[in-house]
């Protein structure tokens, strides 16, 4: 969110339970020609849109005008096998490079660029989009967002902020917020811009916006048409929304993805009806020994914990053929609860982003955070070794998303610092069972 951000530079974050990845999607019914468009970022700030007809996928990224790019995909070739009923991969682009897509009708697609042996190319970041359709600043106001906002720094070092955001119903569309930032290792305001007074010329309000062709809404931060500082919003009406900022000076590079905060008269049977389920990830890490950045793709499962109650499970499995969730399935599990608004870290989100001041009942009620979930470090049902009471993990709470942060703080006195890891999951309702899958005793 902030202006002094730099564009991002090597991929890279420990995930250990947290999830893994968006982009566009759309798989398509044998009846339809085409589907929707995605719009989304690669997180370094360039914001991508995608378009699916039949079995072709066209890319183009507003930052670089020479990157448009149109491929063939199919499925995944005969000794290859993700598990995940989403899968698929595009023919080889000018560089003889392939990217893995996770596709999911009329929802998302993610993309990630691998090369010739399906490796992924650890000096390209995945693309994350969503389904794309025309936004107004009145489909914004009055929503409560859980938001993380993913940068890289130096040396491959990465950088995360979480915290929550929300859009006012007042004339100028106010953007209310504050967030936990692993680089300042400080909460900072969202609600107030760089000078850090409320109210002045660059806060981020509505007004600022305007809707461009594909039906994003786009902010000019150092003139029209200068896509290397603008600030672009862009998703559904009712689900996620991307806002990706510009690799510039001013916009300061890095994307941030917002989920809209779980209805405050959903009980906890239903929102885990709605959420559990496999999710298929991505996961971008840090090796906090050597440094290096890897990823890895990863089978989660969430489920709740007892009936009636929030607290929950997730199950992580490094082998996509197994089921996290059977007996002894999973390489992780651990208890997750949901992020108590009276914990130091909201009361200081709550102090920076001024909430109270929203006309909107849903910003001024934000800081309840609802849909994000802390790792127990008291849980004793953790089969890990690892401590698990440095995961951040929010849900889509249509049940879509997963998405999380993985800290490794060695001293516990800074949550956020350093930031280890990061993924986004994506559900998959239909997984299908590896044929060279054995079950687990």
């Amino acid at each position: 969110m902030k202006g002094s951000k730099n564009g991002f530079g090597l991929l890279a974050f420990l995930l250990a339970l947290t999830a893994a990845f968006f982009i566009v999607a759309g798989c398509n019914d044998s009846n339809e020609e085409s589907v929707p468009g995605y719009g989304g970022s690669i997180p370094k700030g360039d914001y991508v849109t995608a378009e699916i007809n039949e079995s072709q996928i066209t890319i183009k990224n507003y930052q670089e005008s020479t990157m448009d790019t149109t491929l063939g995909f199919g499925g995944v070739p005969a000794g290859e096998d993700f598990g995940s009923s989403i899968i698929h991969l595009t023919d080889f682009d000018v560089d003889g490079n392939y990217y893995l897509m996770a596709l999911v009708e009329d929802r998302v697609l993610a993309l990630h660029k691998m090369d010739s042996e399906l490796n992924p190319l650890s000096a390209e970041l995945p693309v994350y989009m969503f389904e794309k359709t025309s936004l107004t600043a009145a489909d914004l106001k009055g929503r409560a967002f859980n938001f993380m906002e993913l940068f890289a720094g130096s040396e491959g070092r990465l950088f995360v902020e979480v915290g929550i955001i929300g859009f006012d119903t007042d004339p100028a569309g106010r953007l209310y917020g504050a967030a936990d930032d692993s680089e300042e290792d400080a909460v900072y305001s969202i609600t107030n811009g760089e000078d850090d007074i409320f109210n002045t010329d660059d806060d981020l309000t509505l007004d600022k916006a305007e809707t461009i062709d594909d039906g994003s809404l786009v902010i000019w931060e150092n003139g029209t048409g200068n896509w290397q500082d603008a600030t672009t919003l862009t998703g559904s009406t009712t689900g996620p929304v991307v806002l990706d900022h510009g690799p510039g000076e001013v916009a300061g590079g890095g994307a941030g993805f917002a989920f809209p905060q779980v209805p405050a008269d959903m009980s906890a049977d239903e929102f885990w009806e709605t959420v559990t389920g496999d999710y298929f990830l991505i996961a971008h890490y840090t090796e906090t020994d050597n440094g290096i950045a890897e990823s890895d793709y990863l089978r989660c499962y969430a489920e709740q914990k007892n009936p009636g109650e929030w607290d929950g499970m997730l199950y992580l499995s490094f082998d996509l053929a197994i089921d996290p969730s059977e007996k002894g399935g999973a390489d992780i599990s651990m208890t997750i609860i949901p992020l108590d608004e009276d914990t130091a870290a909201i009361k200081d989100i709550e102090e920076k982003a001024a909430f109270s001041n929203a006309e909107s009942e849903a910003v001024q009620n934000a800081t309840q955070g609802r849909g994000l979930f802390l790792g127990d470090e008291d849980a004793s049902d953790s089969t890990s070794s690892r401590d698990v009471s440095d995961f951040t993990i929010a849900f889509d709470p249509d049940g879509n998303y997963i998405m999380g942060v993985k800290s490794a703080d060695p001293d516990g006195t800074d949550y956020f610092s350093p930031v280890t890891g990061f993924g986004l999951g994506i559900r998959d309702r239909n997984w299908q069972k590896s044929e060279s899958s054995q079950s687990v005793e």
